[in-house]
């Protein structure tokens, strides 16, 4: 298996990533797929993460600023691991958002959820997402939310259980480009 379900394995978990579905993480956990190429997107976002917390600590009017941090596990849950962007004044996580279209009024889930799964590994005041797309910036506090991260919870160990007993969860249409990487027909 894969080195433990990190923040960015729960929103494809819970089933609310636009980018990863459920089948499509476990099959990287249980070595059917490699992980995620970086694409120039990603790469380009990766290179703008230092500008994004700079505008969050600064808008914090932080006084310490600890970034990249390492990843983190979880006492309770050493199966559970939480890599936050930054940390600022030693009680705020940061989340740097790179968008290449306009920032949304209101977080999306799949950050809400990585944000709650931050902070049961990581216990903190709360997480800063901070985003930047079309040239605006926007960021949102948010606190630890005891009810969501019991549900998130949840969906992690039904998730660890399919991993554990190499159980592939329902597959969706998004899934028929890698299901053939993942079993070819032909060799």
């Amino acid at each position: 298996m894969r080195a433990g379900i990190g923040s960015s394995d729960a929103a494809p978990i819970c089933g609310v990533s636009p980018y990863t579905t459920p089948w499509q993480c476990w099959a990287r956990h249980v070595g059917l797929l490699p992980e995620k190429e970086l694409t120039e997107e990603m790469r380009l976002g990766k290179l703008l993460e230092a500008a994004i917390i700079e505008a969050a600590a600064q808008e914090l009017g932080a006084r310490t600023l600890h970034a990249p941090l390492e990843s983190r596990w979880s006492v309770e849950c050493p199966w559970q691991r939480a890599t936050p962007d930054a940390l600022v004044d030693d009680d705020w996580l940061i989340e740097a958002k790179a968008l290449r279209i306009e920032v949304p009024e209101e977080p999306r889930l799949d950050w809400l959820v990585q944000a709650q799964h931050q902070l049961m590994v990581w216990p903190a005041r709360g997480v800063i997402i901070a985003a930047v797309g079309a040239l605006r910036y926007r960021s949102w506090q948010i606190a630890p939310h005891p009810v969501a991260q019991r549900a998130i919870m949840e969906a992690e160990l039904r998730f660890l259980a399919l991993i554990e007993s190499e159980t592939p969860p329902p597959v969706r249409a998004e899934d028929n480009r890698l299901l053939a990487q993942a079993y070819p027909l032909a060799n």
